[in-house]
């Protein structure tokens, strides 16, 4: 009877352990217009420099405007430079926020002869030096062209990297994941009548 609770226990250990990793990486912050027919895009165009807000990164800005004309390209829409169906819009938010205290809570079974144990122990860490971490994230808005209207939105954060190569690569994979979900399915076409 005994091994079958540590067996149970080293089981539901192992679950806790895989949902805490499954959700390091999160979905990206999605919204868009339920209503449009997203089904009639075909071309697209970057909103103009002297329309954008001043990029306070302009390394990681030409990134990511890279990044979106990969993707975009790769899921068959065509860049042109007027009337286009949808103009993209992108920004770097960077914002500051407070380090985590390192408090971290442990679960763990044991065994010694013939009793059994669990024991739970908790950690705090004590920040040294700066108390706030800077955190950058990508967001990404498509415009109907002919309407002006936003139609969707995506976001996600963009991890810090020490750059060059490393942040190309981090900056394509953000782009990446968030227009994963562009265009957005399940919205169903309107059919013309």
């Amino acid at each position: 009877m005994k091994h079958h609770l540590r067996v149970t226990l080293s089981q539901l250990l192992g679950i806790i352990l895989f949902f805490t990793l499954a959700g390091c990486v999160s979905a990206p912050k999605i919204d868009y217009d339920i209503n449009y027919d997203f089904s009639k895009l075909t071309t697209y165009q970057f909103l103009s420099q002297t329309e954008k807000t001043q990029q306070a990164d302009p390394l990681t800005a030409s990134r990511v405007k890279a990044a979106i004309e990969q993707v975009l390209n790769g899921q068959g829409y065509q860049a042109i430079l007027n009337s286009s169906d949808f103009t993209v819009n992108y920004r770097l938010l960077t914002t500051e926020k407070p380090k985590s205290s390192g408090l971290s809570i442990g679960l763990g079974t044991g065994s010694s002869g013939r009793n059994g144990s669990i024991g739970i122990g908790t950690s705090v860490g004590v920040p040294i030096g700066n108390d706030t971490v800077t955190e950058q994230q990508v967001q990404i808005d498509i415009i109907d062209s002919q309407t002006n209207k936003l139609i969707w939105r995506g976001a996600a954060p963009l991890k810090l990297t020490k750059g060059g190569e490393a942040k190309v690569e981090a900056t394509t994979n953000t782009v990446k994941h968030i227009l994963s979900a562009f265009p957005p399915q399940n919205v169903p076409s309107k059919q013309s009548n």
